[in-house]
């Protein structure tokens, strides 16, 4: 429910004005729209600083998760459901690139 509230509020109600004021300001990312909205490179560091530290955590945590769902569903050890999970993940990354990787997100 979290996930399904929170996209939709992120898209219905913030989705278009985000859209249109990027395409405005000339922004490609949205620490560079923070930045020139409020004209400030110190946002704009501050916005990539952030999204530098917290990804790759996000990232881990939900490697981990899905290789505990796979180790308790498979019967499998967690290294081994880390390990195909990982794999499986650069796969896909590796053969479609970003648009994959955003193909495989909306799924």
């Amino acid at each position: 429910m979290n996930i399904a509230l929170g996209i939709a509020v992120a898209f219905i109600v913030f989705g278009k004005r985000t859209r249109r004021m990027g395409l405005n300001l000339e922004a490609n990312t949205f620490p560079e729209l923070l930045g020139r909205r409020y004209n400030s490179r110190f946002i704009q560091r501050l916005g990539g600083i952030v999204i530098f530290v917290f990804m790759p955590l996000y990232a881990g945590v939900v490697l981990i998760g899905a290789a505990r769902f796979i180790e308790s569903t498979l019967n499998i050890n967690f290294i081994l459901a880390l390990a195909v999970f990982s794999i499986i993940i650069a796969a896909y990354v590796i053969a479609g690139g970003l648009k994959g990787v955003m193909y495989a997100d909306a799924l």
